[in-house]
């Protein structure tokens, strides 16, 4: 729907249209696990924003661009990303769940990138003033990443909020998310020398995003499981 979506503002010439257009087809091709279309199409998307003023979608697609680098590892372009989106919101007080979000998952890149000064104090306070359901359990998923990568001290706190996570995606029917998670979870188990639980978790992510048609984020998880011994 969000390719034809695309195809349609294209025809149309209307720069307002093709913004949207360019952000859901590329939050879309995010979420199908499909990154080099996604960075594509989020990057043909922002510089349209900037001449509407669209602060909801171009937000929204810089959002989704952050992530997008993040799972490409391209740590640095995601973190000025995610930056810029959040200066362009918080001076006029919108969407604080995404820029919470975002803060979250600059902590958690930092961390990726062997970067030990994070604030915990401030990473929990951002999980607690999310308030919208289709990132609570995101947002604690990276709060698990965050704890697991610090160091081995938080490993029984990161199990604690990989639960959480899985409570919350479940509860509120974010299913995409929810694959996520059990992802995660297998990487948290195989860290704990369990490759049973983590075989298991993985096999509840493939059939999760399956159901989903996320079959790039299916093929990642396939791969993974076949090299657990």
């Amino acid at each position: 729907m969000s390719q034809e979506s695309l195809r349609l503002a294209l025809a149309s010439g209307d720069i307002y249209l093709k913004g949207m257009a360019y952000s859901s087809y590329g939050a879309s091709c995010y979420c199908k696990g499909l990154f080099d279309e996604a960075e594509n199409s989020l990057s043909k998307a922002l510089p349209l924003f900037e001449k509407t003023a669209m602060l909801g979608w171009g937000t929204w697609g810089m959002g989704f661009l952050g992530h997008t680098y993040a799972d490409m590892g391209k740590y640095e372009k995601a973190i000025d990303t995610y930056r810029r989106g959040i200066s362009i919101l918080e001076p006029f007080k919108l969407f604080s769940f995404w820029t919470k979000l975002w803060e979250i998952a600059i902590a958690r890149l930092k961390v990726f990138s062997s970067v030990q000064d994070i604030d915990l104090d401030k990473v929990f306070e951002h999980y607690s003033s999310i308030n919208v359901k289709i990132a609570k359990g995101w947002a604690a998923r990276y709060v698990a990443e965050i704890l697991l990568n610090m160091d081995s001290r938080h490993l029984t706190e990161a199990e604690d909020w990989a639960r959480k996570a899985l409570q919350a995606d479940e509860s509120n029917g974010t299913i995409w998310s929810l694959a996520c998670d059990y992802v995660f979870y297998s990487e948290l188990c195989k860290r704990k020398g369990d490759p049973k639980r983590a075989k298991e978790n993985l096999n509840r992510a493939i059939e999760i995003f399956s159901e989903c048609g996320a079959q790039g984020w299916q093929n990642k998880a396939e791969a993974e499981i076949a090299v657990i011994s």
